[in-house]
Parts: structure tokens; sequence; C-alpha cells
């Protein structure tokens, strides 16, 4: 059975997958009613049909929610509000398609039809999600550690001895490195060696992805652009610093002790959930609470720098192939490779607003250094794992956005 760690957040969590057995008991479970429902449906009694649809719909629901809520016991916090977020959209997405479903068959069928086939629709959206959830499920198995402990992470790596680690754990805030740059350098160097000297002792096969950043690159001229991986590095933040130090020493780690770490340089990306530290975050979370009469004013930053956004669905579907087809000791740049401005992004969130938005410049927003344009070339990573995104911006911003109205 493959073991995957996923070391994440700023100090603390090791989500470690395993394959469980509750989708197989859930299936298990259902078949009755699926046959009962069968039944009912093969009766030719109208009555029987319908009540059979819904009576299965009611159990499906109840499994849907059991779970949901046997996920949300497991998680921590911040990963809590993100599913919690995600369902709430789920269930807002499911009505929209049985609407749909229901106007469709109407025209088609006629309207004492409709209903029947749209309540047909509604249960095969829930069970989908039941059985996702379920699998979902299945992989996750919550352990704590704090990075900077070397014993727990000794503990953790020796008792699992892991096939693949995504080390995806750190302070990545390059406004709060300034305002703490000893504990951004601890976590961020520090916390990786623990890692590192863990897995040399329990788990030396393992295979391991080390996530740095595009702020290792620092300044940056704009005919450099697009920034491949040969660029000297010359980060400008205490941030850079730190994932450019983490990945000297995993260099060194692979040179010295022949251990399989992959290297990747990641560009900015969005997604819902993301910390409010995060720029596109930021002006969501502002926005959404303007619209909820709660805050005046949006106050933000600098809008005049360039940076390279992409879904962090696509980054981390970037992740999995570089453990999979990645090359040992190599880096690589993973992002969209196009740059867009932050004011076109604030713009776009503007737009999307249902509340006329009223923006301040904000001079304590401003970083004391500010790269002016960032943008990757991908070319490697396409080129070794086939990689490519696949999500639209705007799509995402809408998505981000509906998160952070979503929240109480």
């Amino acid at each position: 059975m493959k073991k995957l760690l996923l070391i994440a957040g700023l100090l603390v969590i090791g989500a470690v997958t395993f394959a469980g057995n509750y989708e197989n008991e859930l299936t298990e479970r259902m078949k009755v009613s699926e046959e009962k429902a069968q039944a009912g449906w093969d009766s030719g009694v109208r009555a029987d049909m319908v009540n059979a649809s819904l009576d299965l719909d009611t159990e499906w629901e109840k499994e849907l929610n059991d779970v949901y809520n046997l996920i949300l016991k497991k998680l921590p916090a911040k990963e809590k509000t993100k599913l919690k977020a995600e369902q709430s959209k789920w269930v807002k997405d499911r009505e929209v398609k049985v609407q749909k479903a229901y106007n469709k068959y109407t025209k088609e069928e006629g309207a004492r039809m409709a209903g029947e086939l749209a309540a047909s629709e509604r249960l095969s959206i829930t069970k989908e999600r039941a059985l996702e959830l379920a699998k979902r499920y299945d992989k996750i198995n919550v352990k704590k550690m704090n990075l900077l402990d070397e014993e727990q992470v000794n503990g953790v790596i020796e008792n699992i001895k892991p096939d693949k680690v995504f080390h995806l754990a750190g302070q990545s805030a390059v406004g709060l490195s300034w305002k703490s740059p000893v504990l951004t350098v601890n976590i961020n160097v520090n916390g990786t060696l623990n890692i590192l000297e863990a897995i040399k002792k329990h788990s030396k096969d393992s295979k391991i992805l080390i996530i740095g950043s595009s702020d290792q690159y620092g300044l940056i001229r704009p005919e450099e652009c697009p920034i491949k991986e040969s660029k000297v590095q010359n980060p400008q933040s205490p941030y850079g610093v730190s994932k450019k130090a983490q990945e000297e020493m995993c260099k060194l780690y692979v040179k010295a002790y022949n251990m399989n770490i992959i290297m990747v340089r990641a560009f900015n990306h969005i997604g819902a959930g993301q910390n409010k530290n995060f720029v596109v975050a930021d002006f969501a979370s502002k926005i959404a609470q303007i619209e909820k009469g709660n805050e005046p004013v949006l106050k933000v930053g600098n809008l005049d720098t360039f940076r390279d956004f992409t879904d962090v669905r696509d980054i981390v579907r970037g992740y999995v192939l570089l453990l999979e087809r990645g090359k040992i000791g190599e880096i690589y740049n993973i992002g969209s490779g196009k740059e867009i401005k932050v004011s076109e992004l604030l713009n776009k969130l503007v737009s999307m607003s249902k509340e006329k938005i009223k923006i301040e410049i904000d001079p304590a927003k401003f970083r004391p250094v500010d790269i002016p344009l960032v943008v990757c070339d991908n070319t490697k990573i396409k080129k070794d794992t086939g990689w490519k995104t696949e999500f639209f911006i705007d799509d995402t911003l809408k998505e981000v956005l509906e998160y952070w109205r979503n929240l109480d």
C-alpha cells in the first residue's frame, strides 16, 4: 500500500493518506436500498416508481451528510473552513443542475415526466458526491507535529515511512517575513532540515518534493522574462532568502546522501481557502465584507506589479506529476507562463461585486522592496511531465470571491 505524507500549514500539520474501507462499506450498505428502489422502478406503477426514487434520494442524502461530518471531525480548522465552503457551493450547484434538468425535460417530455426525471438527476448527483466524500474520507489520517520539534518529526517519519513526501509546510507570506524574519527562516530552513534528517534516518527511499518560490529569483529585468530555472537567484525578501537556503540544503542532501529530492519553484497561485495574507484572498475577503456591510472601504497596496497567477488545482496537479515523472535532483518552475497586473486582478474582482466598491491606497500595505515583473518559463516542467494549466483565471477569481461570501 502506497503511503503519502503531505506536510502542510505554518508549522504543524502532517496529513497522512492511507487506503480505508469506508467507501466499500457505504457501497455495500446501500445495496439493499438500491435493490429495493429497483423493485419499485420495475413495478410499472407510477406512484411506486416516484416513491422509490424519493426514498433512495433521502438515504443517499443521509449518507452524504454522515460522511461529510466524519471528514469535518478529522480536519484541522483551516481545512474545515475550506470544506464547508466547498460543500455550500456544491449544494448550490446541485440545485442549479436539477433546475436546468427540469426545464430541459419539461420541453422534451412534458411537465408530468419532468419532475420525475429531474428527481432522478438529483439522486445521481447526490450519490456521486457521497461516494466522492467517502473516497476522500478513506484517504485522511491527520497527525500533528511541530516542524521545529526534532523528536516529533522523527517520530512521525519513523512511524509512517512514507513512499512520497510533499513538503508544503512553511511561512509563505512575503509581507509577514519582513515582520518576522527569524520565524520565517526557522520554519522554512530548520523545519525542512528536521524533515530531511528524519527521512535520511528512517525512510531513505522516500521520494520528496520540496516547494520553493519564484521569490528566490529576486529583482528581475523585463528582458529576463519569462524566467528560466537557470537564472541567478538574488532574493529581495527574508522569505525569498529562506527559500533559497532551503533549496541549497536540499541540493546538498541529494549530492551527499543520494536522497530522492525534487525541487520546484512555485509562482503565485490562487484558490478558495487561501490565507488573507495573499493579495487575491485579501481583495476578495474585503469585497465580501463590504457586500455584507461590515467594511466601508477596500484598502490596497501596490497595484502596479505584474505577477504570474495560476489556479492552485493546476499547481497541485503539477506537484503530483513531478513526483511521478520529474528527475531526482532537478529544479522546476511551475506557473502559467502569463503575467497579469495586480490592478487588473482587482478590477476583475470589483466587477463581480454586488456593491459599489470604494478603493483607497494604504501605504502600510506596501512592502519595503517589491519586484515589478515576475513571469514563469514553464518549458521544463511541461517537457518532463506533460503538465499544463486547465483552469481560467476569471473562473478561479469567481470561486475565490464566492468562498469568502459563503463564510460566516
